[in-house]
């Protein structure tokens, strides 16, 4: 059974980006932040493009959360910041795709 079976055949044409992102809390207000983003980019059933990283979110994360997610400190210790840059390069990665958590 392929990826989009589920899917009518006129769906299975787009092109979509399958994503999860872990972070340190629910609440970016209070100072929670992205810890990992992992992106799938599929088109016509086919699996096109891949992105994955780890970010340092510049605070500590808490027992709480590396229990719920499995991200702990060390992992993200030497990780790169999000950034700007990154945050431009992700919505290019993103651009003309469905999105799907």
């Amino acid at each position: 059974m392929g990826l989009f079976s589920l899917f009518s055949q006129s769906l299975a044409k787009e092109r979509y980006l399958f994503f999860d992102v872990e972070t340190t809390g629910l609440f970016p207000l209070t100072g929670d932040r992205i810890l990992e983003l992992a992106m799938i980019k599929v088109e016509n059933g086919d699996i096109i493009d891949k992105y994955e990283s780890m970010f340092n979110p510049q605070r500590e994360i808490s027992e709480e959360i590396t229990n719920i997610n499995g991200i702990s400190n060390e992992m993200v210790k030497d990780a790169p910041i999000f950034s700007r840059e990154i945050g431009e390069k992700i919505v290019e990665f993103v651009k003309d795709t469905t999105l799907i958590a």
